[in-house]
C-alpha cells in the first residue's frame, strides 16, 4: 500500500500522461463498504466512474425501440388468442376416451 500511495503523492502516471482521475479499485471499495469504512453515498459516487465518453445518442435504461415494442405486443396478442377449433377437438377426444372407459 505504501508503494501505491507513492504513486498518488508523486502524481499518478498513466501511459506517460498524468491521470486526472485514477481508476477506482472496485474490490477495495466493496471491502471498505462492507467494513463500514465508506458510507453509502461515497461508495455510490466512487463506483459511478467510467472512462466512456459521454454521448447524447445513448438511450435511457429501459428504452425499447418501436420495433421491439411492436414485436412484444404481437407476442402478447398471440398468447391471448384462443384456438377454439383445437379446444373443440380436444374436448371431443376426451369425451370419447371417457365414454370408452364407462362401457362394461
Amino acid at each position: 500500500m505504501i508503494h501505491i500511495a507513492e504513486h498518488f503523492y508523486e502524481g499518478r502516471q498513466l501511459n506517460s500522461s498524468r491521470a486526472e482521475h485514477p481508476r477506482p479499485d472496485y474490490f477495495v471499495l466493496d471491502h471498505m463498504k462492507r467494513s463500514g469504512l465508506l458510507c453509502d453515498e461515497d461508495y455510490e459516487f466512487a463506483i459511478q466512474y467510467t472512462e466512456r465518453p459521454r454521448l447524447s445518442t445513448i438511450c435511457e435504461p429501459g428504452f425499447q425501440p418501436p420495433e421491439t415494442r411492436a414485436r412484444e405486443e404481437r407476442q402478447m396478442r398471440s398468447l391471448n388468442s384462443y384456438d377454439l377449433a383445437g379446444e373443440e377437438r380436444l374436448r371431443r377426444r376426451e369425451a370419447r376416451v371417457h365414454s370408452r372407459r364407462r362401457r362394461p
